[in-house]
């Protein structure tokens, strides 16, 4: 289980250098639903769209991480930014047009929500796990279409806090669609 936390911890990190790395300025807004990748949600009310880095891949034993990362404040800053990530592996090894769900057993599946709030940079994050021990956490992802290499869905779900502070506090996501390549 420590192996587990330290290569999410490592995973995370990782994602977030590259992602500072990844930005330029002309990246500072988004305003509508793009005709590419992005992922767009509502977190707590408030609807988020990410169209920055928005990309599908495969990672190793057959998972797959769907990421993006919204507008901030300017280049080479994660500032004002958010983030989200799903790392989903089907319990057969092949990503499948079907709907997942946390505790169901069809997969392990992963989602961080995570809020860049200066230049340390200071973070809040919250996730929803099926490794977790901790009751509350839910999540349901998905798939509507795994065609020409472009996949398409859904999600929703409660993420719980990760990033220190009350356990109990959750932030609750609905409307989430994602449409990566």
């Amino acid at each position: 289980m420590k192996v587990s936390k330290i290569l999410t911890l490592f995973f995370l990190i990782f994602i977030t250098f590259a992602l500072i790395l990844s930005c330029s300025k002309s990246e500072d807004k988004d305003t509508e639903i793009p005709e590419g990748n992005y992922i767009k949600l509502t977190i707590d009310g408030e609807e988020i769209m990410m169209t920055h880095l928005a990309v599908m891949a495969e990672k190793e034993n057959k998972t797959w991480n769907l990421n993006a990362l919204s507008g901030g404040s300017g280049s080479y800053s994660l500032t004002g930014r958010t983030s989200m990530t799903i790392n989903i592996r089907d319990k057969d090894g092949i990503l499948k047009e079907k709907t997942y769900k946390l505790d169901d057993g069809s997969a392990d599946i992963m989602a961080t929500f995570t809020e860049y709030l200066n230049e340390k940079p200071d973070t809040y994050s919250w996730s929803a796990t099926t490794a977790s021990a901790l009751s509350g956490d839910e999540l349901t992802v998905t798939f509507s279409s795994l065609k020409n290499g472009v996949a398409k869905g859904t999600f929703s779900g409660q993420l719980r806090v990760a990033s220190g502070g009350d356990l109990k506090t959750f932030r609750q996501v609905t409307q989430g669609e994602f449409s990566c390549r």
